[in-house]
């Protein structure tokens, strides 16, 4: 019943978004393989496409990830582009430092908003830097996202030469059980000060928020590279997790504007029946 439950959900939810107009500047969206020449399931990631905006392509840090079949759907719904497009495969980590690095020589814009689908698969591991270009202690400023032993998704932001930085944790918590999330960070760069401009959303819903002081000063990316796929910030190295779909925008962007996966035919067609009962018995009681 709460599996069904939360697929009608899902399904209304798709069909409510579907129709919404939004909004966004798109720098790069990354599909691990399926706007990639050849990809090969286990097989090494050597570089990634960006699928659109103006982001070059990844290439893989001091290990591979590889491809995986595994996705948390078949079909993924952009509003922004109001298109569906088909998805066939993942980036798998399996230990540390098995990521894909972008560099880019444009500073980080004063606003933005990263998107991922992510899904951990050990339970042992912890720490597990899944987005982002930064270490806690580097010498450069930045930003990432990481899960915390207890399951919590943690958002760091830094800027070193201002000393100012923001550390967001998730009230959800993500359980390592092979099941795949959503997860965005947005950070509002022209919000006033004192106002919460750093918000993590997982699932879609905001999940926590946090203030970054002295709000438009945020620094360039470190090292002018950032990544997806697997770190450790704590010396951890049996890390087991997928990514898929990431992008990034130089604006806020709300919920609706977030990938969503095209439910199954039977789940949609569960969720309009829903939809058609709910209605009949609001008239029935009128």
């Amino acid at each position: 019943m709460k599996t069904l439950t939360m697929s009608l959900a899902c399904s209304v939810a798709f069909l409510v978004f579907a129709v919404l107009p939004a909004e966004g500047s798109l720098l790069g969206w990354y599909r691990f393989g399926d706007d990639d020449s050849g990809p090969v399931d286990g097989s090494d990631i050597n570089t990634t496409a960006n699928s659109s905006g103006s982001f070059g392509d990844m290439d893989f840090n001091s290990a591979h990830p590889v491809y995986s079949t595994e996705v948390p759907g078949a079909l993924i719904y952009d509003p922004i582009g109001a298109a569906t497009v088909a998805n066939a495969w993942s980036l798998h980590v399996e230990g540390d430092d098995n990521r894909e690095r972008v560099r880019v020589s444009e500073p980080l814009p004063s606003s933005f908003t990263y998107e991922v689908f992510v899904r951990f698969d050990d339970a042992d591991a912890a720490n597990e830097v899944f987005f982002g270009d930064h270490y806690r202690g580097s010498a450069d400023g930045g930003w990432r996202l990481k899960r915390l032993p207890d399951g919590t998704i943690e958002a760091y932001l830094r800027d070193d030469p201002n000393e100012n930085e923001v550390t967001v944790d998730s009230v959800t918590k993500i359980a390592a059980n092979g099941q795949w999330h959503h997860v965005a960070l947005v950070f509002d760069g022209n919000a006033a000060d004192d106002t919460n401009d750093t918000r993590l959303y997982i699932d879609y819903n905001e999940d926590a928020a946090g203030n970054f002081p002295d709000t438009g000063t945020f620094a360039s990316t470190n090292n002018g590279v950032f990544f997806y796929g697997g770190s450790s910030d704590a010396g951890n190295y049996d890390e087991q997790e997928r990514v898929d779909e990431a992008r990034y925008f130089n604006e806020v962007l709300d919920s609706e504007s977030f990938l969503h996966v095209v439910p199954e035919p039977g789940t949609m067609l569960l969720a309009l029946l829903s939809l058609v009962g709910l209605t009949s018995r609001r008239r029935w009681r009128t």
